[in-house]
């Protein structure tokens, strides 16, 4: 069998140094978030996952779901971790991920905290490694470690797991359905897609790229998934819980908070139409321009899915798959930086593809990465003012989607017969 070739020009002692080196410092990372999850159980105010495990909660009890959960719930709060609303922001997620969780709300808070955040933990590293394996299967053991090392180091990865978010999970059903498509399982891309978009309803992006691509037995998958998700919670959980969900995203005014990464955020911020003080004060000039790019967007995602839509190659799947995963964030109204773990299946796309492009995709990729990992906490709605905070501070992340976006129709627009041909389709 022929040796894989190194990143490095390495011996086999040095290889065997750089291993132990890259599994110290893996031991270290996964040491350093089980000591954030362990400290944030006894914190459900500062977690996301409170407001589902409430909803859950209140699930077993056949109460609202959507209902408020006041702060005096929890006792005295610590001053510095302190909370200026009188209860929990609302849970936006639909009614059938309160289904999902529904074994969480027999748990006490912290055992449901842990293990909502280990799993998730586990479906991150699960999907990075389907990752590694389809696109860089010659990786020698420290470049492989690093590949999971670079994720869990990755700003959003963390926050997404101290806030119990639904990031990983995500993350790992699009790489199911990616891994799916690429290798002509239709009925399994078609379920993730399905679950991944009744989850989180940006995901139906996937839908028109499936749609253009006339992958007719995905997208009826897809579909069937959805339908069978949605009269789950209508029956289970009542059609008054779903009223109520419409009721609860129309009470939204924080649309412009600094994480909010995508175009309705961005402009939001410059012209107004939140809690925001801003720039321009016009929202109506705000919502051409976020409308008029949303479009943009689309058209243009469309016109490059469109010229692959009769070669199944991975490549043509790749280029596509990897777009929507950077539009749907930049497309949805809360395109939450706690969402980008997904992108790192864009960016293994992107740097498989990179060589065919000379140094700027590379340049454009890490710039991207490096945005979208630059750590700052949460800039509320209602504090966001100035130029300094709109456009810099509460800017970055939007930054870093753009820089992606233009990396991925650079390579979209690129001859296949130019990029290095994946390896060969999983069995």
């Amino acid at each position: 069998m022929s040796r894989p070739k190194f990143p490095l020009n390495t011996t086999p002692w040095k290889e065997k140094v750089f291993t132990c080196l890259a599994l110290a410092l893996a031991t270290v990372t996964l040491s350093f978030y089980f000591f954030s999850i362990y400290w944030m159980s006894d914190y459900p105010v500062g977690s996301d996952f409170a407001k589902f495990y409430y909803s859950s909660h209140y699930f077993w009890a056949g109460e609202d779901i959507y209902q408020e959960v006041p702060l005096d719930l929890f006792g005295p709060l610590p001053e510095p971790r302190g909370n200026p609303r009188d209860d929990l922001h609302p849970n936006l997620n639909p009614p059938f991920v309160t289904l999902l969780l529904a074994p969480a709300g027999l748990m006490s808070y912290p055992a449901a905290y842990v293990v909502w955040s280990t799993l998730s933990l586990f479906f991150g590293i699960l999907a990075i490694h389907l990752i590694r394996a389809a696109l860089f299967p010659n990786l020698v053991a420290y470049a492989s470690i690093g590949f999971y090392i670079l994720l869990l180091a990755y700003f959003p990865t963390w926050i997404s797991i101290l806030y119990g978010q639904l990031s990983l999970l995500l993350f790992l059903l699009l790489t199911l359905a990616w891994l799916g498509l690429r290798s002509g399982h239709n009925r399994k891309a078609g379920i993730a897609l399905g679950l991944a978009a009744s989850i989180k309803l940006f995901a139906g992006l996937y839908l028109l790229f499936l749609l253009v691509r006339r992958q007719w037995q995905t997208l009826a998958w897809a579909l069937g998934t959805i339908a069978v998700c949605f009269f789950s919670g209508l029956v289970l959980i009542g059609p008054a819980a779903h009223q109520r969900y419409v009721e609860v995203l129309g009470k939204i005014n924080w649309y412009s908070a600094s994480w909010n990464a995508s175009f309705q955020g961005f402009f939001m911020r410059v012209f107004g139409g939140s809690e925001n003080v801003p720039l321009i004060p016009s929202p109506s000039t705000g919502r051409i321009f976020w409308g008029g790019c949303a479009l943009a967007l689309i058209l243009g995602l469309v016109f490059q899915v469109k010229k692959g839509d009769e070669n199944s190659s991975p490549i043509h799947i790749d280029k596509g798959f990897g777009l929507c995963s950077v539009a749907m964030l930049l497309l949805s109204p809360l395109g939450w930086m706690y969402y980008f773990p997904v992108l790192w299946l864009a960016f293994a796309i992107g740097w498989k593809y990179r060589a065919a492009f000379g140094p700027w995709i590379s340049i454009f990729l890490f710039f991207s990465w490096a945005l979208s990992t630059f750590p700052h906490l949460l800039i509320p709605a209602r504090e966001i003012e100035g130029i300094w905070v709109i456009f810099v501070l509460s800017g970055v992340y939007f930054y870093g989607l753009l820089l992606l976006a233009l990396a991925f129709f650079i390579i979209c627009r690129a001859d296949p017969a130019s990029l290095p041909e994946p390896p060969p389709r999983l069995p």
